[in-house]
């Protein structure tokens, strides 16, 4: 076989020719998408710096803060190279990336949803500030304070000393009662006195051995209810607000009104009957909280 080396130079030349006027064609439109691309990449930077101190004005959540400054800024970055290939007229190349990042995005979407979903509500949580650090809650069968916020879960620690972490979804999603917003607290108890007592007496006995109660607020006078007669038992609601809504003054303030109520009781020759159901409150909602059906010798069962 001989070769026309001549004609192979040729064609080599005449590629080489095609490849260099296209260049020098394409050179605008190659700086002028290096420049967009070079501009966007410091906007972006920009970007990333006003949102951070933007959120940052409204929560104080810094870890929110980075996630939606580095979102806006991989948005400005991405924009900025997409703009780039449609100056190079890469238009199939743009529509075959945008097509890929929706299937890569959506199947993400749904291995990732719980995560997605607890970063959301982090999110959420951050901006409408139900609850913050310090604040007792009661969620999903825990009771206890919030040590410690992030974009994923919530930390709490129980009144039993546990370290519980609720994913944030849980916490934006589900009924949270929140014990410190308002400061105060109102103790229920329900006992029974028996059948043949003077049940008037018994009021004006309870009445006056709560008036002592440790934390009561002094502004909100004890109150006492007759509710029900079962049996030969009739029951009264014993009600005290006190000044701090915290567990630990809870319980203070219910062994303090179960020890007055007794004393009081013993004192005057009443015979409170079982079983005693415990109850708290907060202006406007009602929580049933535990029964006492301990034996006591001077509190005798029915």
């Amino acid at each position: 076989m001989n070769f026309d080396y001549n004609e192979i130079l040729n064609i080599l030349y005449n590629t080489l020719e095609s490849w260099f006027l296209g260049f020098v064609a394409s050179l605008p439109n190659v700086v002028a998408a290096a420049i967009v691309a070079v501009t966007f990449w410091y906007l972006a930077k920009v970007v990333r710096t006003s949102v951070s101190h933007l959120v940052l004005r409204f929560s104080l959540n810094i870890p929110v803060a980075h996630l939606l400054a580095g979102i806006f800024q991989g948005i400005t970055v991405l924009s900025g190279f997409f703009i780039a290939l449609g100056i190079l007229n890469l238009h199939k190349t743009v529509t075959s990336l945008l097509a890929g990042a929706g299937v890569v995005g959506l199947a993400i979407g749904f291995a990732f949803q719980e995560i997605a979903s607890n970063f959301l509500s982090g999110v959420f949580i951050a901006f409408r500030k139900p609850f913050k650090i310090g604040d007792i809650v009661k969620v999903k069968g825990y009771e206890g304070e919030i040590h410690d916020v992030d974009l994923r879960t919530t930390r709490i620690m129980t009144v039993d000393g546990m370290d519980v972490m609720i994913p944030n979804k849980d916490m934006f999603t589900s009924a949270v009662t929140n014990l410190t917003f308002i400061p105060q607290r109102r103790v229920e108890l329900d006992i029974g006195v028996y059948y043949g007592q003077d049940l008037r007496k018994a009021r004006d006995i309870a009445l006056e051995a709560l008036k002592g109660v440790e934390g009561r607020v002094l502004d909100l006078k004890p109150e006492v209810y007759y509710r029900s007669v079962v049996d030969s038992v009739t029951t009264f609601r014993a009600l005290v607000w006190i000044e701090k809504s915290d567990p630990t003054s809870y319980l203070i303030a219910l062994n303090d009104i179960i020890l007055r109520l007794k004393d009081a009781f013993e004192a005057n020759a009443i015979t409170a009957a079982y079983p005693v159901h415990v109850e708290f409150q907060i202006p406007g909602r009602n929580f049933p909280h535990f029964d006492l059906h301990q034996e006591h010798p001077h509190f005798p069962k029915h």
